[in-house]
């Protein structure tokens, strides 16, 4: 059997949850002897870091930056000329012409759950070809219960009933760079609140604007706020003025960058509207710092009891919650305790194991 594997999305080091994804899958893939033959789609331009980590699989590069172009023309030209019985899309990237031999993971539902909050491309291009893909497609992966119920809601219980959950883990070279790291460096001499992620509406940054607003000017915090990720597609937040030197965004940092952000951070603010799976929660959690997220989608599901939990948009419970871990060392640790053994429950060479056992029991001869 013959497997293709499309891992194009990643275009740089700039890594979100999905890259994080797939080069940890892959990477995986290689610890574990596969009966089958795999082939993996790279752009040519792929960093040399990620080529390392995934340096012993079969590596095919696409000399292309068109996304229809990689999706609608390359791939289901390699696809054929490989001869490959399935293909892999670890996200989005669909055509038509392999709707029903392809293994899709879905991570969230937010172009239905939110079809505001995304971009104008996703609306016009990838949203009208996902329903196609989901009725045809051999199966389903999904990384949480709470996204399978989502997809089970929306699509019906015949797509639920080929939708499989394989849940996600911590970025194994991440996870190497925060536990050299000691918690001794204070970030431009002051303390901070942290929260990491794509600056796009979903992520619902400002709810929590409004509720640092109060913590500064009712409760006098010292602490400031620093956002660290790439922009979306929007380019620009309001700040109320009063805070414009009590914010920082960083824009995307390295990993060895990040992970020390986390690790000297006061309190980790996971605000979003929605999430799939919520790598940003397993990053805080291994970072050994008190987290409050929100109270819906999968967050509950995967930070168990290791968090405080707030309504997404109740800025007051925001407030109440982040002033009670900042003043409350029992309970901060007691967290961080229980953060430990969350992160101990995921791994990705089992991760691997079942998603190698997807694709040997949902094959298709062409």
């Amino acid at each position: 059997m013959i497997i293709l594997f499309d891992a194009t999305f990643i275009r740089n080091e700039k890594y979100t949850g999905i890259e994080r994804y797939i080069l940890n899958l892959l990477e995986s893939f290689q610890n574990i002897k596969l009966p089958f033959s795999l082939y993996v789609a790279i752009r040519k331009s792929l960093p040399t870091s990620a080529v390392q980590r995934i340096k012993h699989l079969n590596l095919i590069e696409i000399d292309s930056t068109n996304r229809l172009l990689i999706d609608q023309y390359y791939i289901p030209r390699l696809f054929y000329r490989i001869k490959a019985d399935l293909i892999h899309y670890p996200v989005f990237g669909l055509s038509p012409l392999l709707f029903n031999k392809c293994i899709l993971t879905i991570h969230d539902v937010t172009f239905w759950r939110y079809p505001d909050l995304i971009s104008l491309g996703a609306k016009l291009y990838y949203k009208p070809l996902l329903p196609f893909a989901i009725r045809y497609c051999k199966k389903i992966i999904t990384v949480s219960e709470s996204s399978k119920d989502e997809i089970v809601f929306f699509f019906g219980s015949e797509v639920g009933a080929k939708t499989v959950k394989i849940y996600e883990a911590l970025d194994n070279e991440f996870k190497n760079l925060v536990n050299k790291i000691n918690k001794s460096i204070n970030i431009n001499e002051y303390d901070y609140i942290l929260t990491v992620g794509t600056i796009e509406p979903r992520k619902n940054l400002a709810t929590y604007i409004k509720a640092f607003e109060i913590l500064k000017t009712i409760h006098n915090i010292k602490h400031k706020l620093v956002l660290t990720g790439r922009t979306g597609w929007i380019k620009e937040m309001s700040i109320p003025k009063s805070l414009k030197n009590e914010i920082v965004f960083t824009g995307y940092v390295s990993d060895s960058e990040l992970a020390i952000l986390y690790k000297n951070a006061a309190l980790y603010i996971f605000p979003s509207l929605y999430e799939g799976f919520g790598f940003p929660l397993l990053e805080a959690l291994a970072s050994k710092i008190p987290v409050i997220a929100s109270k819906t989608s999968s967050l509950i599901e995967i930070g168990e009891n290791s968090c405080l939990y707030a309504n997404p948009l109740d800025t007051n419970e925001w407030v109440t919650l982040s002033i009670k871990l900042l003043e409350d060392e029992k309970l901060r640790n007691d967290l961080i305790n229980e953060g430990v053994k969350v992160i101990d429950k995921y791994d990705w060479n089992k991760i691997a194991g079942e998603t190698m056992e997807v694709y040997i029991n949902h094959s298709v001869k062409i």
